[in-house]
């Protein structure tokens, strides 16, 4: 969960960081910098960069995790894609829509679990709330 985390936060700083290079090269001031950032990642093309970036982390911190508990991870997946749309409805919620926030929110947790399904895809294991040790041909 705080790989997740902590790439989502340097995401969004190297994204704001590529944002403010953009608008300085098109003209706008250094001290209208902070507002246009801010107007700027909020419309469609942004929150699309931001969504998909945002979706790939939590495949992978999904992917991560499946991987280190190797065992029954569907059930921590949902726990922790559960915690992380929670954040996520908690942190946007004053700055998007209602219906956007919980889009992000929904697509976190897909993302994450669907993270859980490529490592079961990636290993052959057929079912991950499987404890068996065993695996049938």
């Amino acid at each position: 969960m705080l790989v997740d985390l902590f790439c989502s936060f340097i995401y969004s700083i190297l994204l704001g960081v590529v944002l403010a290079i953009w608008l300085s090269y098109s003209g706008v001031d250094n001290y209208d910098l902070p507002v246009a950032i801010s107007q700027t990642a909020m419309t469609a093309p942004w929150l699309f960069i931001s969504g998909l970036g945002g979706a790939a982390i939590s495949l992978a911190a999904g992917f991560v995790t499946a991987n280190i508990i190797q065992k029954n991870y569907s059930n921590y997946l949902g726990l922790m894609g559960t915690v992380l749309a929670l954040i996520s409805l908690n942190g946007t919620a004053d700055y998007l829509g209602l219906n956007t926030t919980i889009f992000f929110a929904l697509l976190t947790l897909v993302a994450i679990l669907g993270g859980g399904w490529l490592y079961g895809w990636a290993t052959g294991s057929a079912d991950p709330t499987d404890s068996s040790d065993s695996q049938e041909d």
